[in-house]
């Protein structure tokens, strides 16, 4: 006789796999009753939206957004779009600065090694005393 499955969360798409001798759902690694189905593993798995990490999907600025329980204002916000020119600090180049889908850029040296530079960071700041 099959057990009834359980609820199944997992963000990515479940699949079934024999390891050991037995049969699991994983991600989850769900134990299973022989002859379960994949149609019905679907029946009961509910895609679970993880929360944003560090190297998942979101920088570490938005991991401390989402910690500080500001996510929802955030993605709310996801839309704007900012291009601006910025000095060097010698005064002798101009740096493009941009804020699309949420995710900041320039295209100085600095930022295509540490993925932070003081361009975006001037840039932020100027925008935040806009908002204020």
């Amino acid at each position: 006789m099959k057990k009834k499955l359980p609820e199944i969360k997992s963000f990515l798409p479940p699949a079934l796999v024999r390891l050991n001798g037995k049969l699991l759902v994983v991600p989850n690694y769900i134990e299973v009753s022989e002859g379960t189905t994949l149609e019905e593993v679907y029946e009961v798995w509910i895609k679970d939206e993880p929360a944003p990490g560090p190297g998942m999907y979101c920088s570490n600025e938005e991991l401390e957004i989402w910690k500080a329980g500001k996510w929802e204002e955030y993605k709310s916000n996801k839309d704007t779009e900012i291009t601006e020119e910025v000095l060097s600090s010698k005064g002798d180049k101009k740096y493009t600065v941009t804020l699309r889908n949420g995710i900041w850029s320039c295209n100085c040296v600095g930022f295509s090694f540490r993925r932070s530079c003081r361009h975006i960071k001037e840039v932020q700041e100027k925008h935040k005393q806009n908002a204020a």
